[in-house]
């Protein structure tokens, strides 16, 4: 994207805003006092010359389209979480890169619009206008991969190109859910354009995807600053942040499966009181269970508490909620996984959301894991994936 295109993306989020030497400053002064929220602010300063290397985008198909869609269709609405979307729309333009197409992000389940919360950074992957209403009609085809084991072995020798060109439909849809970063890698067939992945972790090249592609919209940025300001008066004061995936519970009773047993709480309320030692050190709790956040607010620590408030429910299991109510927990989930990236101390558990989050934080200072044992243990963003032995 040219400066000119990405500076009218930036005033249209920020009307009220200021630039010098490329970084934005709200006309209000911020009082910026963490390490970790001054490189939150920073967006595209950190890994600069990394996502350089990337370049802009060769459109040597600009008619044809390579589109991350999500909808309520039976071809394409089982998409998962937050996380897993993420890592789909991440791959989705890595691809459109390869191929030369225009890259594009539909997200239609639930029926949000993803631009309240996230816009372009150095991407425009926005799409005012679908398509195609439905899926499966029309000089489109569509390709799902959510789940592919085969797929994610098979990605160090595919053929994008032809994979996608196997139809020669103006519009791909597409979507998948894992972390391809070793394979992409590994393939030789585009080691030059994917030269800047050379001998780096997964975790830097997601991070580096995720802010070249994504940055918090002016509604959601507005409301960071005046969290964090409320949070961090002072330079003495520090962010102490966990985040607890329950898996299946009351507030998400639809969760496929349980990640941690409310029984094994105490070793969550321990970590938290030790690194809380004064009422300078405020506690940030995150958790798709609202009961984990009542009773973390009925612990000794539970006055250093701070809430973002919202509704908490999971993008892809909450088709029983009204659309408001969805809207609502889809904000909740973006905006709080912001507030991670900007922890002093974050201990993360079984969950493609913090993981991101720690990745994009991108540092082993003040990092911790809750293990599948219900142990916590230090650990570093390219070790995270070996703790927990997934996939993605």
């Amino acid at each position: 994207m040219n400066s000119s295109i990405e500076d009218s993306y930036q005033r249209r989020r920020f009307p009220t805003a200021r630039r010098s030497h490329g970084v934005l400053h709200d006309l209000a002064p911020l009082k910026v006092t963490s390490r970790f929220r001054r490189q939150f602010l920073q967006w595209d300063q950190s890994n600069k010359t990394l996502s350089s290397l990337i370049g802009p985008q060769c459109l040597s198909s600009p008619d044809k389209y390579l589109i991350y869609r999500c909808d309520m269709t039976r071809i394409m609405r089982n998409c998962g979480g937050w996380a897993d979307r993420v890592k789909g729309m991440l791959l989705t333009y890595v691809m459109a890169n390869l191929t030369g197409r225009v890259f594009k992000i539909e997200m239609l389940k639930p029926p949000c619009n993803l631009l309240r919360y996230l816009t372009p950074n150095l991407v425009n992957w926005s799409l005012p206008v679908s398509s195609h209403e439905r899926v499966g009609k029309g000089k489109m085809q569509f390709i799902n991969k959510v789940d592919s084991v085969s797929f994610l072995a098979s990605i160090h020798k595919t053929n994008f190109t032809e994979m996608i060109e196997e139809k020669r439909a103006k519009y791909t849809y597409f979507k998948a859910n894992l972390d391809y970063s070793k394979g992409l890698q590994n393939n030789k067939l585009y080691s030059q354009q994917l030269s800047w992945m050379a001998d780096l972790s997964n975790d830097v090249i997601l991070s580096t995807l995720f802010k070249r592609v994504f940055r918090l919209s002016g509604y959601l940025e507005q409301r960071m600053n005046h969290f964090m300001q409320q949070t961090l008066p002072t330079a003495r004061h520090r962010l102490i942040c966990a985040h607890v995936r329950m898996g299946a519970n009351p507030s998400i009773p639809n969760d496929s499966e349980v990640r941690f047993h409310q029984a094994n709480l105490n070793v969550v309320w321990k970590f938290l009181s030790e690194h809380s030692k004064t009422d300078k050190d405020k506690i940030f709790l995150m958790s798709d269970s609202e009961n984990v956040v009542d009773l973390g607010k009925s612990q000794p620590f539970g006055h250093r508490l701070v809430d973002s408030g919202g509704t908490i429910n999971h993008v892809d299991k909450s088709g029983h909620l009204d659309i408001e109510e969805r809207c609502a927990g889809l904000e909740k989930v973006i905006f709080d996984q912001h507030v991670l990236m900007q922890c002093d101390v974050l201990l993360i558990s079984l969950s493609g959301v913090s993981r991101m989050a720690a990745y994009v934080r991108g540092s082993d200072k003040g990092l911790y894991c809750l293990t599948r044992k219900s142990t916590i243990v230090p650990c570093k963003p390219k070790n995270i994936k070996k703790i927990y032995r997934i996939m993605g």
